[in-house]
């Protein structure tokens, strides 16, 4: 497997949110590939999947995210989170923050936008929209040959993508690591 899907990568030392030793095997080349995926150089040719941020608890959103992102790469196409489709507002987790999906706590999921979404002619507004699932078809196939690797390895690949902390996130963090090691 490995050597098959790592042909075209030689260094992942710009995979900077995968640190130290003990990562599950094929870590670093998982979080490439969902990122290359996610990045396409042009937006305005790329096709897309556009989740709805659900705000139940924030482990069913990520599950539903992980399932969205699966379904996304397995049909080709970039994976766009949005917590205000349909009328309901913001995303739970990032209200009065001004952001209404992940990115208020996490990196984005794409450099593409809703801007992108708007211009494309094929946009995808999740399964069955707008009662979306993300128990379909493609996401129950496993992205890019990874298979033998089993289900848990793959939600758990996909939440640490989706959960890669933006520098807001970072920071606050590192402020409360700080209050609570230090006493102060």
């Amino acid at each position: 497997i490995t050597d098959a899907l790592l042909a075209d990568e030689e260094n992942f030392d710009w995979v900077h949110w995968v640190k130290g030793e003990s990562n599950l095997p094929l870590t670093l080349e998982i979080q490439a590939r969902l990122w290359r995926h996610q990045h396409p150089a042009d937006c305005t040719k790329a096709k897309f999947v556009v989740w709805k941020m659900f705000g139940a608890g924030l482990g069913s959103d990520l599950h539903q995210v992980a399932n969205a992102l699966a379904s996304a790469a397995n049909l080709g196409r970039v994976l766009i989170a949005n917590g205000t489709l349909g009328g309901s507002g913001t995303w739970k987790y990032s209200r009065g923050m001004g952001i209404p999906n992940p990115s208020a706590w996490f990196e984005e999921l794409s450099n593409c936008t809703l801007e992108h979404v708007e211009m494309s002619d094929t946009p995808y507004y999740g399964p069955r929209w707008p009662h979306q699932s993300a128990g379909f078809a493609h996401s129950q196939m496993f992205y890019g040959g990874f298979k033998q690797l089993g289900i848990t390895w793959w939600k758990s690949q996909a939440i640490r993508y989706i959960v890669r902390p933006n520098r807001r996130a970072a920071s606050i963090l590192m402020e409360k690591l700080t209050l609570l090691y230090n006493g102060t």
